[in-house]
C-alpha cells in the first residue's frame, strides 16, 4: 500500500493523509457505501457534522454574497440612469439617491472582502476535517482488510473442500440413477410391470414404488 507498512497507531497514515489528493469523502460513492450510517463510529459522525456546518455556513455567505452581488449591480444601474439628473439638473432627490446607491456598493464590496477571507478559513477548515475522516477511514479500513483478508485465508480451502465433494456427490449421483435406470428397465423387460409392482408392496411391508 503506497510501499509503507501500517500499523493502526502508524504516523505513517498521517504521511499518507498529507501527500493525498481527495474530494470530499461525504460524497465518494465508495466510502458511502463501505460507511452506512450504523457503521460509522463516534469520529466519523462527529467529522461528517463538522463538515456539514461547515458547508452550511459556506452556502450562506454564498448566498449572501450573490444577493449583495445582484444589489450592487442595480445600484451601479441606478447611478448611470440618474448622473444627469444628479449633476446636469442638479436635483437634490438623484443626488440623495445617488450617495445611498454608493454606500450599498461600498458595503457589499466590504462583504465581498469579508466573505474571502471567511470562505478561505472555512475552505481550510473543511480539508482539515476531511483529513481527519481519511486518517480515520484509513485506519478502519486498514483492520477491515486484516480481518476479510484472514477470513477468505479460512474459506478458502473450506470452499475448495466443499467444490471437491460437490463434484464427487454430483458423479456419484449420476452413475447411482445410469444404475437405478438400466435396473428398472432390466426387470421392467424381464418380469414386467404387474410383477415389479406386487414386489414394491411386499418389499418391508411398505406401499410406495421403489422403481
Amino acid at each position: 500500500m503506497l510501499g509503507i507498512k501500517l500499523t493502526l497507531n502508524d504516523d505513517s497514515i498521517r504521511d499518507i493523509v498529507g501527500m493525498a489528493n481527495m474530494p470530499l469523502l461525504l460524497f465518494d460513492q465508495y466510502w458511502l457505501a463501505l460507511f452506512p450510517k450504523e457503521h460509522k463510529n463516534s469520529r466519523i459522525l462527529a467529522c461528517e457534522r463538522r463538515i456539514v456546518d461547515l458547508m452550511k455556513k459556506e452556502a450562506r455567505i454564498r448566498e449572501k454574497t450573490r444577493i449583495l452581488s445582484e444589489k450592487k449591480q442595480q445600484a451601479i444601474e441606478k447611478i448611470q440612469s440618474l448622473t444627469a439628473a444628479a449633476f446636469t439638473y442638479k436635483l437634490k432627490s438623484a443626488q440623495a439617491e445617488m450617495k445611498k446607491c454608493r454606500r450599498l456598493i461600498l458595503k457589499a464590496n466590504a462583504h465581498f472582502l469579508l466573505a474571502n477571507y471567511h470562505l478561505g478559513l472555512i475552505e481550510d477548515e473543511i480539508g482539515k476535517v476531511n483529513r481527519d475522516l481519511l486518517e480515520e477511514t484509513i485506519k478502519i479500513c486498514y483492520a477491515q482488510m486484516h480481518e476479510s483478508k484472514a477470513r477468505i485465508d479460512y474459506l478458502e480451502p473450506k470452499l475448495e473442500n466443499m467444490r471437491k465433494e460437490v463434484k464427487d456427490m454430483t458423479k456419484e449421483l449420476e452413475q447411482t440413477e445410469i444404475r437405478h435406470e438400466n435396473t428398472y428397465n432390466l426387470l421392467h423387460k424381464l418380469v414386467g410391470p404387474d410383477v415389479i409392482d406386487r414386489l414394491d408392496k411386499e418389499r418391508n411391508g411398505e406401499k410406495r414404488r421403489w422403481f
